[in-house]
């Protein structure tokens, strides 16, 4: 049995301090200046932020693909490290190329100022085109994910993942509190727009941009949603309270982009957190 273990690399400012393990470059603490742990990480190894890519779920090239890409557990090269940016890359080799037959290069780039922010760039190194969905993976820590609320969602068109079969097409209106997680929404902004994630509990807002993405997911595996997909928690009792993912990318098959050689993709993301007694302008 191999144990692979990870290296982590921080770094910090004045505005406060992330950590990232350089396998799989995933993000596993956030902390601002002021303010407590803004990532969740949990009783199953999972959690703070991770990357989904080339594919998303089981989206890849075969039906015994890898869930969620062939990158994660792949050793990412430190390229540059500074008090407020932190730069990793990976670039395709034999063992990637087993899972994914194409070349690339994967640049991911953390800055840390009064908001956090993210951005991955996928290059295409080969001589063929591909297909890409990909997708930040993030668990907020939460107070209480039944007393959380999204909002910047009213007006969006959304779909049910519960019931696919009700299509994409219908309108969100209002905010969407997460209740007991009873649904796995995908709403999709059809311009730029700004998303929160309001947490009484904890007494802070998160406040997220994206761009170079479809979608955005919000999910959070309470007892409905384990009920309506007739599985079993992988975590512990009531820990489903503890976190909220709200995802940002291009997410499923028939929604891929393809890159063709010499070709780029970025996607971004950024994180803020305020007072939940005041609204960000």
């Amino acid at each position: 049995m191999n144990i692979l273990f990870a290296t982590l690399v921080a770094i910090t400012n004045c505005c406060g301090s992330i950590t990232v393990e350089t396998r799989g470059a995933r993000m596993v603490s956030y902390v601002p200046a002021v303010g407590e742990e803004v990532l969740a990480r949990l009783s199953d190894g999972s959690g703070g932020i991770s990357l989904c890519w080339p594919w998303f779920a089981n989206d890849g090239p075969t039906p015994d693909c890898r869930r969620h890409g062939c990158i994660r557990d792949r050793e990412f090269a430190i390229v540059r490290r500074t008090t407020d940016e932190l730069v990793l890359r990976l670039v395709s080799d034999g063992e990637t190329r087993r899972h994914f037959p194409h070349d690339f290069e994967l640049t991911l780039a953390f800055r840390l100022g009064a908001a956090l922010e993210i951005s991955l760039t996928g290059r295409n190194t080969g001589g063929t085109p591909f297909p890409v969905t990909e997708m930040f993976h993030p668990y907020f820590r939460v107070g209480d994910a039944a007393r959380c609320t999204v909002r910047g969602v009213d007006g969006c068109r959304y779909r049910d993942n519960r019931h696919p079969e009700l299509g994409e097409d219908r309108i969100w209106k209002g905010d969407y509190p997460i209740g007991d997680g009873s649904r796995v929404f995908e709403f999709r902004a059809d311009a730029s727009h700004v998303w929160e994630l309001e947490d009484p509990a904890l007494g802070r807002r998160l406040v997220f941009t994206s761009a170079g993405d479809l979608k955005t997911v919000v999910w959070n595996p309470g007892p409905a949603t384990l009920a309506a997909a007739n599985v079993t928690s992988k975590f512990k009792p009531g820990e489903w309270r503890t976190f909220v993912c709200v995802e940002n990318g291009t997410a499923y098959r028939d929604r891929a982009y393809v890159l063709k050689p010499g070709e780029s993709h970025v996607l971004r993301r950024t994180v803020r957190v305020v007072a939940a007694s005041r609204r960000p302008r």
